[in-house]
């Protein structure tokens, strides 16, 4: 029997085109961190010192006195285990500070083609916290002083000319190994595409542009929802010998096709 199987293809973070100017040097939000969980923090959102810009992932690091500062309530005083996502050309030396707790890290360096533009890095040892108010910064000991280009203009399709910080993400060890613990418990059996051998992936967006016309993609889209006939599809997909099919869902930008009550609400 065919299976058919919707996908939902999300991107952890989604942001649009180019760095944008920063506009502020205002505070940061405050940002309560979760005691049974992991946060992450966007850089965006940080407050940013010396010539550093960009409103979602920032660039712009020069000097060791460039940085980000995030400023987090913590439920009590713990440990908490740091990861940052970035990307960077070059090797640097990371550093995380809050008051006299101090974690540093090389930067791993990116040993891969294509996709992902960004990558996920943890870092040795914990960073203590107190309880209620701590102030959290990020720098690089060693940054590259001379980097072409603008800034301001470093796109996130592809990797970046020079480092570009995305996030922060803190959690006490125990909520991290509980983390691992949860991914294993909900980790689906994928036995039946193995069996299958064989299978079709659709991936169909707003995005995706008409096949005659020139209507706008948007309205092409809702048009081609109410068009589709499930059962034509059927059959094209078992003269093929598919024995699953999976649909995309949504990609980077949030239109169903289809109703969503989550969404919709």
């Amino acid at each position: 029997m065919n299976r058919i199987f919707p996908c939902a293809a999300i991107a952890v973070f989604v942001f649009s085109g180019l760095y944008a100017v920063d506009r502020s040097r205002a505070e940061s939000p405050v940002v309560s961190l979760r005691s049974n969980d992991l946060t992450t923090i966007v850089a965006g959102k940080a407050r940013k010192f010396g010539r550093l810009v960009g409103d979602s992932v920032v660039a712009g690091f020069r000097k060791p006195q460039d940085a980000v500062e995030w400023t987090v309530v913590a439920p009590k005083a713990d440990d908490y285990a740091v990861s940052v996502i970035f990307s960077s050309p070059h090797r640097h030396t990371m550093e995380i500070a809050c008051g006299d707790s101090v974690v540093t890290a090389p930067s791993v360096m990116r040993t891969w083609e294509g996709r992902p533009f960004y990558w996920r890095q943890e870092f040795p040892g914990v960073l203590h916290l107190e309880p209620g108010e701590n102030r959290i910064r990020f720098r690089l000991l060693d940054p590259v002083s001379e980097v072409r280009g603008d800034p301001r203009k470093v796109s996130i399709v592809g990797l970046a000319s020079e480092f570009a910080l995305y996030s922060i993400e803190l959690g006490t060890p125990a909520a991290r190994k509980a983390q691992r613990e949860r991914a294993k418990a909900i980790r689906g059996d994928t036995s039946w595409m193995i069996e299958g051998k064989y299978g079709l992936f659709v991936h169909w967006s707003a995005l995706s542009y008409p096949f005659r016309g020139d209507k706008p993609r948007a309205e092409w889209f809702q048009e081609s929802v109410a068009m589709f006939d499930v059962k034509t599809f059927a059959d094209a997909v078992e003269r093929t010998g598919a024995a699953w099919v999976t649909f995309t869902a949504t990609h980077k930008g949030f239109y169903w096709p289809g109703p969503n009550e989550a969404l919709d609400a």
